[in-house]
């Protein structure tokens, strides 16, 4: 059965190289090292960069939820031992290190604590595993979270509770150097990555230092040589598939972030396209509304121009009633009926009389006339309205379904 070498660095040497890449801002600060389990090689590294103190913390545990829901309306009274936080004076610290961000139960409590404990000018760096390097060295402590914490996620938490978030990454590095033995001469380091190919290596954690001042200063980029009796090779069965440690679940994550991202846009414009609907309708019920109201008036007006026009005509009825029965009383009373007409003119007063019943006869025809165009108005009008209606209807299902697929779309989310 055909091995496979695993090569390694010592465990936990990953931890000390990132206490040499702050050294310049170390000596005769007050140091935090939050990790799990016991991390005293680390602190005793940080005694030899001369710091003035160097403390550890263990990451408080994330609480359940109280029974009582008045807790979670924040009216429950603190009782003593129930604080969750660190157990250090605000402004205690000026250096804080998180060792491992996906080991911490609760990240976002952590970091605020440690914003907390630190001086106005005091910076945290806090590392996390990057779980699609193909090649890494440090050995993944036994009985880590199997939670992946990417790039983007690692800086937003950060930002959160520091105003300066600047994000390193700490890869892997093998080589040579040439150096010549002359103690005399001073030392011009050159770096070639020739054999790279035009390809670094994979960042094996990703650092993000954050700082509670804007204008915060780190370190330059740097190379730090590891000992060669830091590192071992293991052998592990053949049989046993390597995988790159949590590629997988970090391409996972990845793809979750995008479907989340653009889940989120999908919501956004959803949002906005309801809006827009929104409004629409809103200006469209409006404009029914006028109209209706428009229609109505129309109809009033038409109504009263009609009882006008009956009560005119019955007057004009009425008078010509009396005057034919006044005229023929009179004819009654003064002679016999006249005798019949001869064909000829006729005579200028019943001519009058006759252009004058024209007169009026024309009047009423173009008052009929008028009110037949209000009725066609008003009943144009209507119509208007009825389709407005419909139009806002139809925006009213079209708003219900984009309402359901914006519920659909905040469900995937």
């Amino acid at each position: 059965m055909s091995q496979t070498p695993i090569f390694s660095v010592r465990r936990g040497l990953e931890a000390i190289v990132r206490c040499l890449y702050l050294e310049p801002l170390l000596p005769g600060k007050d140091v935090l090292v939050v990790a799990a389990g016991d991390d005293a090689d680390t602190r005793a590294f940080l005694v030899r960069l001369g710091v003035r103190s160097a403390e550890q913390a263990v990451p408080p545990e994330r609480a359940p939820l109280p029974a009582d829901m008045t807790a979670l309306r924040g009216r429950a009274d603190a009782r003593p031992g129930e604080r969750r936080g660190l157990p250090f004076r605000d402004g205690a610290f000026d250096v804080a290190f998180v060792v491992e961000v996906a080991d911490l139960p609760d990240p976002g409590l952590l970091f605020q604590e440690v914003s907390r404990v630190l001086q106005p000018g005091g910076l945290v760096l806090a590392a996390t595993r990057n779980a699609s390097c193909l090649s890494p060295i440090a050995v993944p402590p036994a009985g880590g979270r199997a939670e992946v914490w990417t790039y983007s996620r690692l800086r937003a938490l950060l930002a959160t509770y520091f105003p300066t978030v600047r994000m390193v990454g700490q890869s892997p590095f093998l080589g040579y150097t040439f150096v010549e033995y002359d103690p005399r001469a001073t030392p011009d380091v050159r770096l070639d990555t020739t054999l790279l190919e035009g390809r670094g290596e994979d960042p094996e954690f990703f650092l993000a230092v954050g700082a509670r001042a804007r204008d915060a200063t780190l370190p330059l980029p740097a190379l730090f040589q590891v000992p060669l009796q830091e590192f071992t090779v293991a052998e592990a069965p053949a049989d046993e598939a390597v995988e790159a440690p949590g590629e997988a679940a970090a391409l996972q994550a990845l793809a979750v972030e995008e479907a989340l991202a653009e889940a989120r846009r999908e919501c956004e414009r959803l949002k906005a396209e309801l809006a827009d609907r929104n409004v629409a309708i809103a200006r469209l019920e409006q404009e029914v509304r006028r109209a209706e109201a428009e229609a109505a008036e129309a109809r009033e007006k038409t109504a009263r121009m009609a009882k006008a026009a009956d009560d005119e005509r019955r007057r004009e009825q009425r008078k010509a009633f009396e005057a034919t029965f006044a005229r023929a009383a009179q004819l009654v009373d003064i002679a016999p009926p006249p005798p019949p007409r001869p064909a000829g003119p006729v005579p200028e007063e019943d001519d009058l009389v006759v252009r004058r019943l024209r007169d009026e006869l024309e009047d009423k025809r173009r008052e009929a006339e008028q009110l037949r165009r209000a009725a066609e108005e008003a009943r144009r009008k209507l119509e208007d309205a009825e389709r407005r209606a419909a139009e806002a209807d139809a925006l009213r299902r079209q708003l219900d379904e984009t309402r359901a697929r914006l519920e659909a779309a905040e469900a995937r989310a």
